[in-house]
């Protein structure tokens, strides 16, 4: 082995020991970090009721733990998990605490200063969650990126702000850039709240005004109004007023039942109307009863039963016999509900 060839091995043992020594330094120091993560956790889940009860000692204790970025960001993903912890119920104890923290600040800082979007889409959708203030046009900038982590949470920042006017951009930058599904959709719009359902029934006006063109108008606007061909527009517009109840729209899911041709559209129309309808869609929905498709058979039968359809008894009764067993479950229950109907409308003709 020549000299050069010697001290070649010596420096590449020498490189390969540095990169063993070097390894395992970052080993210990993410094990350390990940240790001192896992104490902090401990003491902010120790202190945390103390805080929210208002005494100082606790606040000014997790304050302190709290000032490094590294400890910032652990405390941002642990006040998170407190938030969805709550669920709907209000975040009114948190919000006081975060803002006494200044981590309130500090979220808005990083939404609207921040390099890195992720960090700025996190910061809006916990922003978001405790119902503060925050800016509309850094929530908006994200809500046009192209990773889908970052508009779905834009997209829960922005039902954040209860305006109504933002759920068509909201429902389409989710839908086009993200894989979240139409139920989770409507569950992400449900969160602008019942102030919604006037501006989702006038935008199902609108589109029942289309099936009397010959096309969308030549003015069509996909940030305002919603194509007839768009069928995933409509089932989340549905499922929002079927979701509050929305009873002034029953006249409008009627006369969509009439107009749409699309199968998927027709079976949410008429889970919505079990919800929001009225005698007046009795006849269509026992039309339904023999349609081709046993999802709709089935979903109009249960729609009649929770409508209290006494006189679609019969009808029902036959589907006894559907060729599909789950049509015959669900009419055997529909019957037995609507039986009970029947007595205590008997009941309260004898006591009258």
């Amino acid at each position: 082995m020549s000299t050069l060839q010697v001290v070649l091995a010596i420096i590449a043992v020498e490189l390969v020991t540095l990169l063993g020594l070097f390894a395992a330094l970052v080993l210990t120091h993410a094990r350390k970090s990940g240790a001192k993560i896992r104490r902090l956790r401990r003491l902010w889940i120790r202190l945390l009721p103390d805080a929210l009860e208002g005494r100082r000692q606790a606040t000014a204790r997790i304050r302190e733990t709290i000032l490094s970025d590294a400890s910032f960001r652990s405390f941002h993903e642990f006040l998170d998990e407190q938030l969805r912890q709550l669920g709907a119920g209000s975040p009114v104890r948190l919000r006081h605490l975060s803002r006494t923290l200044g981590f309130t600040q500090r979220l808005q800082r990083q939404l609207t200063e921040s390099r890195d979007q992720l960090d700025r889409a996190a910061a809006a959708k916990t922003l978001g969650r405790l119902r503060e203030k925050m800016s509309r046009e850094a929530v908006t900038e994200l809500l046009h990126s192209e990773d889908p982590a970052v508009v779905l949470a834009a997209g829960y920042a922005s039902a954040s702000f209860r305006d109504p006017s933002y759920f068509l951009p909201v429902f389409r930058a989710v839908y086009q850039r993200t894989r979240i599904t139409l139920h989770g959709i409507a569950e992400l719009l449900s969160r602008f709240e019942e102030g919604i359902c006037p501006v989702v029934h006038e935008l199902l006006d609108e589109l029942i005004h289309q099936y009397s063109l010959e096309g969308p108008p030549s003015s069509f606007n996909p940030d305002k109004e919603v194509d007839r061909g768009d069928q995933a527009a409509q089932v989340v517009m549905i499922d929002l007023l079927a979701f509050f109840a929305h009873r002034p729209a029953a006249g409008s899911l009627l006369r969509l039942l009439e107009l749409s041709e699309h199968e998927e559209v027709l079976i949410h129309i008429v889970k919505a109307l079990a919800k929001v309808g009225d005698a007046a869609a009795v006849p269509r929905l026992c039309e339904l009863l023999t349609h081709p498709n046993w999802v709709l058979r089935s979903q109009a039968v249960q729609a009649l039963a929770a409508l209290g359809a006494v006189e679609s008894t019969p009808l029902i009764h036959a589907l006894l016999e559907d060729d599909d067993l789950r049509v015959r479950v669900y009419a055997q229950k529909a019957l037995h509900s609507l039986k009970a109907v029947e007595l205590r409308e008997v009941r309260e003709e004898a006591y009258a």
